[in-house]
């Protein structure tokens, strides 16, 4: 889903996530989040994250519980949160970042 380009003042969108590839076994997604930018509430699978540019995120859990995650670029790492969450790019920067998602 790709986002458009705002103009100043405007709030920011979602972080937008464009399919590389996938097969029947794996996924391999390219995930670009801009300062302000978010994701829904939802449950994740277990993936693989690979940071080519570094930023900070927010997760926000279900019940309201707040956790800020400082991502740095060339950090690959597995990530496996079983509840649901939201995210959101709380840094200066924009995060850009390769995941690969077992189905």
């Amino acid at each position: 889903m790709a986002m458009k380009k705002m103009p100043m003042g405007q709030t920011a969108g979602q972080i937008t996530q464009t399919t590389i590839d996938e097969n029947d076994k794996v996924s391999a997604v390219d995930v670009v989040a801009k300062p302000g930018d978010t994701s829904p509430m939802q449950s994740r699978p277990m993936r693989v994250v690979h940071f080519i540019t570094g930023g900070t995120f927010e997760r926000t859990y279900k019940d309201g519980k707040k956790e800020v995650i400082p991502e740095k670029a060339g950090d690959t790492k597995i990530i496996n949160v079983p509840q649901p969450y939201s995210l959101k790019n709380i840094g200066k920067t924009t995060i850009h970042l390769i995941e690969v998602n077992v189905k």
